[in-house]
């Protein structure tokens, strides 16, 4: 079936099985889980709330683990079937398991050769390429199996600015194995790495900018100002510079251009406001996948796995089962804050909490 349906990755599983939704992918790393499984309406939503126990346990050769992560793109063309059990799975699944249990079992070594390759291009410009094979170590009793898998491609995001394009594929898994097989013995060993250097999504800003006013307006369409802290609570007086001028927040799109994803949007004015007939928010037929960024935005994330699973028959009816499984996830990511080209440096202000606290002087100028 995972064959005949082109199941690709576990967004593909949430389609055709009911009761399980797979969590909005972010930009990764710790907190927020890439894909996190909701069963039945139970889920953690690991973006906001700091733990490792969550609601849909997952397994990968019988083996725990508190993320989904390293499942898509090519890792779901090694596996042999996905078992899928809705509703707590105390037995099962441990304490994780309130919502249910998802296992995915790997396509093991055989003294059989086969050999399985598929590869994709897509009008996204990302190209897959897919490679498994495998088969018996000579007259003995050990056999092995191969996986590869290589994704690549172009930024689904134009950045029109200095920085790369934002969800460029980058993607390197590899997962040897090496298997035992007598008449009491089947002793299986999996290790699989996987290399991900692609960059990061970016959030796409569908609003305009007003980049027309120097300085950030109130409610009351005033520039709005720092209140003076000791005496915010009485009469909200405004922080003044050296020279008794009140301090406004510089507008930080001022003089930047259009936001790059609605410049091909009709009725938007440079002062951010829209034109008398037109919806809030720019038609879809009318975006751009496009952001404006000038700082280096990366991925570097890892994930190294060891499993071990053995069985030894003691008798026509019993066997002795044993697995054992390591898995190491390292994510960081890097984006642009400010979501801009813009340059740091410039001048000093003296609401700048680096003046505050006197390690600047308001009206210098610095990096």
């Amino acid at each position: 079936m995972i064959q005949e349906l082109g199941i690709q990755n576990t967004n593909d599983i949430e389609v055709l099985v009911p009761g399980i939704q797979i969590g909005n992918r972010s930009q990764g790393g710790s907190k927020s889980e890439d894909g996190h499984i909701v069963i039945r309406g139970l889920a953690n939503d690991r973006a906001v709330n700091f733990f490792q126990d969550v609601s849909g346990a997952v397994y990968i050769d019988g083996v725990y683990s508190d993320k989904s992560y390293g499942l898509d793109q090519g890792a779901m063309f090694a596996i042999e079937r996905v078992e899928v059990m809705r509703g707590p799975q105390g037995t099962t699944g441990g304490k994780a398991a309130i919502g249910g249990a998802v296992s995915f079992v790997t396509k093991k070594p055989t003294a059989e050769w086969d050999l399985k390759a598929s590869a994709e291009f897509t009008d996204q410009t990302t190209q897959q390429v897919n490679l498994a094979f495998g088969g018996p170590i000579g007259e003995s009793d050990f056999s092995y199996r191969l996986g590869l898998s290589r994704l690549t491609g172009d930024g689904l995001i134009k950045n029109v600015g200095s920085g790369p394009d934002g969800d460029k594929p980058d993607q390197l898994i590899y997962s040897p194995q090496l298997r035992f097989t007598n008449d009491r013995w089947d002793i299986n060993a999996r290790y699989s790495k996987l290399e991900d250097k692609s960059t990061p999504r970016v959030s796409l800003v569908i609003g305009g900018r007003n980049t027309e006013q120097e300085f950030e307006l109130d409610s009351d369409g005033n520039p709005r100002c720092e209140f003076d802290p000791e005496t915010q609570a009485t009469t909200s007086t405004c922080t003044t510079d050296q020279n008794g001028n009140i301090i406004y927040y510089i507008n930080p799109f001022f003089g930047l251009g259009q936001n790059p994803a609605v410049v091909d949007c009709p009725g938007y004015n440079l002062d951010g406001t829209r034109d008398p007939g037109f919806p809030v928010v720019c038609d879809g037929e009318d975006l751009r996948l496009a952001v404006e960024t000038n700082a280096p935005m990366f991925r570097r994330n890892t994930q190294e796995a060891i499993t071990l699973e053995a069985h030894y028959t003691l008798n026509d009816t019993h066997e002795l089962i044993y697995k054992f499984g390591n898995r190491d996830t390292r994510e960081q990511n890097v984006n642009d804050a400010d979501g801009t080209s813009r340059e740091g440096g410039g001048v000093c202000s003296a609401i700048h909490p680096r003046v505050l606290s006197g390690e600047l002087v308001a009206g210098q100028t610095h990096p």
